[in-house]
């Protein structure tokens, strides 16, 4: 196994005790996620769709880093046609 892959695996900052930074995952990493949560429960509030991918990611509040990068994600999920947003629900395109 390659050793980047070692020390990802293995990094002690990457617990649920001390989950990454929303800047240090990669968006498309990111947007990946919300995509799979929009898939789990169709409809469900751009609000909620934040606060499911904070649990996935290990995070226990949504602050102002982690809001703007996850809004930003689900914009551009939107504007590729990705997420519709019909009156604050999301949901994938199909």
């Amino acid at each position: 196994m390659c050793a980047f892959l070692l020390l990802w695996r293995y990094c002690p900052y990457d617990t649920p005790a001390h989950p990454r930074q929303a800047a240090h995952i990669a968006p498309a990493e990111r947007r990946l996620a919300l995509q799979e949560l929009a898939a789990e429960c169709p409809g469900m509030s751009r609000e909620e769709l934040l606060r499911q991918a904070c649990d996935f990611f290990g995070w226990r509040r949504l602050g102002q880093d982690i809001r703007a990068a996850l809004e930003a994600d689900v914009a551009e999920l939107c504007a590729q046609g990705v997420f519709v947003d019909a009156e604050g629900r999301i949901t994938v395109a199909r």
